[in-house]
């Protein structure tokens, strides 16, 4: 990357950049480290899976480190996701471990987890998740609630009840 080419250049710190391609060959990442700032490379896969791996742990850097190889990959990024560890060499053998660890989501695969939800439904948090009170919900996350209607009869049920008794153990009473 050059001065020239990149707006951010001088106060930018992200050690994955597109523009460098010795960044994208020979560079980890970890979760808590800056992500590419331009706007023109935000929906690449690379970019965009770094974000949902920062968000997934909590930007926790003890979780390992992200080859450009490993976030090219299309695979599911969930709460429990680790990298590799840095404390050992990063080999091609390793990387290639990881990558047979996360396969990529296949087309199918996708198509069925859209199938499960109605057209046009957001992903958002929802407070009371799992049952836990909303406040008992993390500081500063974002708690909304979400309709039920999309839900089967008895998944409908279930959380109407939840949410009356968590109601009445606040001493909210019910309405």
């Amino acid at each position: 990357m050059s001065a020239n080419t990149c707006q951010h250049f001088d106060d930018c710190s992200a050690p994955i950049c597109p523009e460098d391609s010795s960044s994208i060959a020979n560079c980890s990442w970890f979760p808590g480290e800056e992500i590419c700032r331009r706007l023109n490379y935000q929906k690449m896969p690379i970019m965009n899976h770094q974000r949902r791996i920062a968000r997934a742990t909590d930007k926790d850097p003890e979780r390992g480190c992200f080859t450009a190889e490993m976030l090219k990959q299309d695979c599911r990024i969930m709460k429990g996701i680790h990298g590799l560890d840095p404390d050992a060499e990063i080999t091609r053998e390793r990387v290639h471990k990881w990558l047979q660890e996360h396969p990529a989501i296949t087309a199918a695969e996708r198509a069925t987890m859209r199938a499960r939800l109605p057209k046009g439904t957001p992903f958002r948090r929802v407070s009371g998740v799992f049952g836990m009170p909303a406040s008992a919900s993390p500081a500063g996350s974002a708690t909304e609630i979400v309709s039920r209607d999309h839900l089967p009869q008895e998944e409908r049920q279930r959380a109407v009840e939840r949410e009356l008794y968590e109601k009445v153990d606040s001493g909210g009473g019910v309405s």
